[in-house]
């Protein structure tokens, strides 16, 4: 203990003073030795050689570290104690002795804390501990970052302190820490999508980190419980037993996105639509509180995303729904490649991308359900047949959905999150066989429906509805316990049959509906203007190019279409070649034509079209 009340300008540059100060680890406590130090050898007159005293000690100190082996970071009780080497790591910042002087790395506390190792790619990334205001904070980095100069510097967005000046110093010491610590920094398996990893699921395994980037944060925050789940349940069984099928098969949906990694199949669309104000949006808000927040832009989004940034979300969520408000709005936008669009939302992967290091970018993949509404049908008749197997649409009874959907939001926003969870726990203590067995009920059931209605209907339609009928039969009777189950018959009445999907028979359809809207350009004897064909003796004959404009805005295969056309009768093909076209004469120029029979509405439409007569100059007529 120092006498200061003894000292002299003598005493006071004594070794054993500077040995004493920095034998004392409390910092507080030697900041203000220093001080009282510092104004003693002022008064006696020997301030400048005390401060140079006490830099040379400090100079020793960090040479004896370095010459007996180092020391150890010296932050408080907050983390461990990591070796340092020669790096002085204290509460004042991050530095070494170098033969240019002192060189520092941080002006604060830092360290790294855990290793990551990602499932899906194997990279690694650190958790970074650092200390800014008196509070400590983590951040997670991929490991090149804190490797580079030049990248190290993005950690400022953080507010570690590190500029272009201090980079290099900071990188070194990262690096020297991990590599002196190696059997000391914990190492842990960590994932950037939600859902399976193996037998656990992301979020509710507690061994596993989410490293996503700081765009889906706020995404990987809302899944979690929130408020009583008495009363979310409370809710869901007032709301199911209105029986209203637009909540309930929501509520299927949200339950069966996880089954589709269980059962190996492909993702699809569950899209409620029908007028406006009725309700759709609060549904699906009530199936987003399955397993998160549904507060708008957390984890329910609406339609403003391209497709690249719905590619991310989807890869992120993994096996949860995504769900996403109006989706019409993104049908506005891309038009005729909204069918090209459904079938690459549903294939379950994204597209190949290049990097900026002339490599590929690791492809996206994710299997779950899209939980959505419109206005409208998303299924047109330019759609391809792919696509529309992928679109389960549930038609919008009339009425209201809800008695009160202000007071369903209010309470939905408040209670969320616990049904997930608990459901993810029941089917995980479920055998695969167990989950097929009830899977292959319903199959069976719709088979017997299809066979006693003399139905035939799509099977990529019947496996996810028989997956969505499996995930309401495990909730109704483990969570919900209420006996209200989906309505099978108006579950089977939402399969679309073979004959709606086939792309020829859709193609055909829109052939003669064309014709119907153009009538006029088919009478050449009456219409002066631009002529696409004839109408002769039941058959449409169409000019080859009018032909190939029609099978582009139509969005289907001109050549697959006359294929089929000639194989079912429906073509009148060149006498000479077999080719599936024949020379028409139109005002003299012989002409490529397509030879196609109308279907038998359209004949009687033919002939029952009045023919105009002359009529005398004083006949009354009902126009004029």
């Amino acid at each position: 203990m120092i006498d200061y009340k003894s000292l002299d300008k003598v005493k006071i540059l004594e070794d054993d003073i500077f040995i004493e100060i920095y034998d004392e680890q409390d910092p507080i406590q030697q900041a203000a030795m220093i001080c009282t130090l510092s104004d003693i050898a002022k008064e006696c007159g020997v301030k400048q050689n005390f401060d140079r005293m006490l830099r040379a000690f400090k100079k020793a100190k960090q040479t004896f570290n370095q010459q007996t082996g180092g020391s150890y970071t010296d932050f408080g009780d907050e983390y461990p104690k990591m070796y340092c080497g020669g790096w002085i790591a204290n509460d004042d910042g991050i530095s070494i002795l170098t033969n240019f002087g002192e060189k520092t790395a941080c002006s604060h506390p830092i360290l790294p804390v855990r290793s990551l190792i990602n499932a899906e790619t194997g990279y690694l990334k650190t958790v970074l501990a650092f200390k800014v205001r008196n509070r400590w904070r983590e951040v997670i980095i991929d490991k090149e970052v804190i490797s580079s100069n030049n990248r190290i510097v993005n950690l400022s967005k953080y507010g570690i302190r590190v500029t272009s000046e201090n980079a290099r110093a900071l990188v070194q010491y990262l690096a020297d820490m991990e590599s002196m610590n190696e059997k000391v920094i914990p190492e842990q398996k960590s994932s950037s999508k939600l859902g399976w990893l193996d037998k656990s699921f992301v979020p509710y395994d507690s061994t596993v980190v989410f490293d996503n980037d700081d765009a889906l944060s706020g995404a990987f925050k809302s899944v979690t419980s929130n408020g009583s789940y008495t009363k979310w349940l409370e809710l869901m069984r007032e709301i199911r037993s209105s029986g209203r099928i637009e909540p309930n098969m929501y509520l299927a949906g949200a339950f069966a996105s996880p089954l589709l990694h269980k059962f190996n199949a492909l993702p699809f669309i569950i899209s409620t639509y029908g007028k406006t104000g009725k309700g759709k949006t609060v549904a699906l808000m009530v199936a987003t509180s399955v397993w998160a927040d549904p507060t708008e832009g957390k984890y329910f989004i609406r339609a403003k995303a391209n497709e690249i940034a719905l590619e991310v979300r989807l890869d992120f969520l993994n096996h949860l729904p995504l769900a996403i408000d109006d989706l019409s709005q993104i049908q506005k936008k891309v038009k005729d490649d909204f069918g090209e669009f459904v079938y690459n939302l549903c294939s379950g992967g994204g597209k190949e991308r290049s990097n900026t290091n002339i490599g590929l970018q690791r492809q996206r993949y994710w299997k779950n359900i899209v939980l959505t509404n419109s206005e409208r049908s998303l299924v047109s008749e330019t759609m391809n047949g792919g696509a529309i197997n992928r679109i389960i649409e549930v038609e919008s009874e009339e009425g209201n959905i809800f008695e009160s959907g202000a007071e369903v939001v209010d309470i939905i926003k408040e209670h969320y999150g616990f049904a997930g969870e608990e459901f993810i726990n029941i089917i995980s203590h479920m055998s695969l066989e167990e989950l097929k067995s009830i899977q292959r009920e319903f199959l069976d059931r719709i088979y017997a429906k299809q066979f006693e209605m003399g139905e035939e209907k799509e099977e990529k339609q019947i496996i996810p509805m028989s997956i969505l009928l499996t995930a309401d039969k495990i909730a109704t009777e483990q969570i919900f316990e209420d006996g209200h189950y989906l309505d099978f018959d108006k579950c089977y009445e939402m399969l679309k049959s073979k004959g709606d999907i086939s792309e020829e028979e859709r193609a055909y359809d829109f052939i003669m509906s064309d014709i119907q809207v153009h009538r006029n350009n088919f009478e050449s004897d009456r219409f002066t203007g631009e002529i696409w064909g004839a109408i002769d003796k039941g058959y449409a004959i169409i000019h080859n190019n009018i032909f190939n404009s029609m099978c582009e805005r139509g969005n289907f295969s001109g050549k697959s279409f006359l294929t089929w056309a000639d194989r079912n009768g429906l073509l009148i093909k060149d006498d000479k070649g077999g080719k599936n076209f024949k020379n028409k004469k139109f005002q003299g120029k012989s002409i490529r034509c397509i030879f196609l029979r109308m279907d038998s509405e359209l004949q009687d439409e033919e002939e029952s079209v009045t023919e105009f007569r002359s009529i005398h100059e004083n006949e009354n007529v009902p126009f004029d």
